[in-house]
């Protein structure tokens, strides 16, 4: 595809599993080897385990060319690694430096962006990698987010070569429209049928601009003898049988028992909290061994959420990708990024709240193809199933807001104006006394936050 006029900030919104890391990470890491370029782009990511992944599986493809080329930043990384990664910064070797969001809230590392866009121009541009966070979780939970695509945006306003790249699989209308306005004054191009100019008029571009791969399946199946007064108990265990048997009976075309025997493929059900995904693992776990013709399976069950540790996730995720772990239950934090290519079997065990939700983690099926043609029959789609009951229904209809966009918008610009009305502590007399929520003094007050930062890392 071409696009019409230049423009230096880029919205893209590809569905999951459809290459949105290929289109920063092929030109920039190109630019670096072939070109002998020295510049730095920084792609700021939500998960440790995504900035993991991604780092890890590049430097895989060619560890010769890239393991100077690519990294990550985190919490957990050594004072060797920071050593290592900011001598690759100074000696112009780092191409690409994944970072989280919470990066740009510490001084010093701030200060050595700003040195090097200073230096030769020495930023090329910063990905914002799932930029639905910036909203969804910035205005939630995470407004570090907000702060960092922000900074980004001051150093631009000072140094106007450096793009700024936002990358997404899910953004609703709304939520596109507010994003967009953080570059009101000088534009930003989205990629979708309207600016841009296709090859041809395809089958394949017109389904390119679904939110869904063409080869998942979605099937919405209503589990039997429930009612809005059936017992939470019961519900659970209706839930689990129809799971049961979908995954390890009830299938005319494949054996999905003897591919997971054979490692061929993976299986990944979706709970809603961590306490569902810890039950029905038990759950499952002592149903296989129950019955001597699942004996090969009945250890290789096991659950996935963000309450776990980092080291216990870590080894979850290698034994899932090695066969070790075979049917895993996870919460929505095993959604964004995650990239095991042999995920064949997807369910939802009760409907997701959101769509973006939705979205993600029907996108974790299927994200190696050839793999996925040399199991399946030709022309068979992956289908990803979620369970519902008439309860569910009534729940969800429970926590749709009541509101409107507008007014959560206005509501938030209100707080924001209270938030500033507090002092900072600078401005106060010395022999004057005042009381301030924490949070909020550190929020006023960046020169104080960033001593803290510096102190919690050193």
């Amino acid at each position: 595809i071409t696009y019409k006029g230049y423009y230096r900030n880029f919205l893209t919104i590809i569905p999951t599993g459809g290459g949105k890391s290929l289109i920063f990470q092929g030109p920039l890491l190109y630019k670096a080897i072939e070109k002998k370029s020295q510049k730095l782009s920084i792609v700021i990511t939500p998960l440790q385990a995504l900035m993991k992944d991604q780092v890890k599986e590049l430097i895989g493809r060619d560890p010769e060319r890239f393991k100077d080329r690519v990294a990550y930043l985190d919490g957990n990384s050594s004072i060797d690694e920071q050593k290592r990664v900011k001598r690759l910064i100074n000696e112009k070797k780092l191409s690409l430096l994944y970072i989280a969001p919470e990066r740009f809230m510490i001084r010093s590392f701030y200060n050595s962006v700003i040195v090097r866009a200073v230096r030769e121009q020495g930023i090329d541009s910063i990905i914002f990698d799932e930029a639905h966070c910036i909203l969804g979780w910035g205005m939630e939970f995470r407004p570090d987010y907000v702060f960092a695509l922000r900074k980004c945006r001051e150093l631009q306003h000072c140094h106007p070569e450096i793009r700024i790249q936002l990358f997404t699989a899910t953004l609703p209308e709304q939520a596109k429209l507010e994003l967009l306005e953080e570059f009101k004054n000088d534009g930003v191009v989205e990629f979708d049928e309207n600016n841009i100019t296709p090859k041809n008029e395809s089958e394949d571009y017109k389904k390119s601009l679904c939110p869904i791969r063409d080869d998942i399946d979605l099937k919405i199946e209503k589990v039997q003898d429930v009612d809005t007064d059936t017992k939470q108990e019961q519900v659970f265990e209706k839930k689990m049988g129809h799971l049961f048997h979908l995954l390890l009976f009830e299938n005319e075309l494949f054996d999905w028992k003897q591919l997971l025997i054979d490692k061929n493929s993976r299986a990944l059900v979706f709970t809603r909290t961590r306490a569902e995904a810890e039950q029905a693992s038990e759950w499952l776990s002592e149903k296989l061994s129950d019955d001597s013709t699942f004996d090969e399976l009945k250890d290789c069950v096991a659950y996935f959420h963000a309450g776990l540790t980092r080291k216990r996730k870590d080894d979850i995720l290698k034994e899932y990708e090695s066969g070790g772990i075979l049917i895993l239950f996870a919460t929505k934090a095993f959604g964004l990024g995650m990239n095991i290519k042999n995920i064949h079997f997807v369910l939802h065990l009760t409907p997701p709240t959101y769509i973006e939700d939705y979205l993600q983690e029907v996108g974790r099926a299927a994200r190696d193809l050839e793999i996925y043609r040399s199991v399946f029959p030709a022309e068979q789609k992956v289908t990803a199933y979620s369970l519902f009951t008439p309860s569910d229904i009534e729940k969800n209809k429970d926590k749709i807001d009541k509101i409107e966009w507008d007014d959560i918008v206005n509501s938030f610009i209100k707080i924001k104006e209270y938030i500033k009305s507090f002092v900072s502590s600078k401005t106060i007399p010395n022999n004057k006394y005042f009381a301030v929520p924490l949070d909020l003094m550190y929020r006023q007050d960046d020169a104080e936050m960033d001593s803290r930062k510096e102190r919690r890392q050193g």
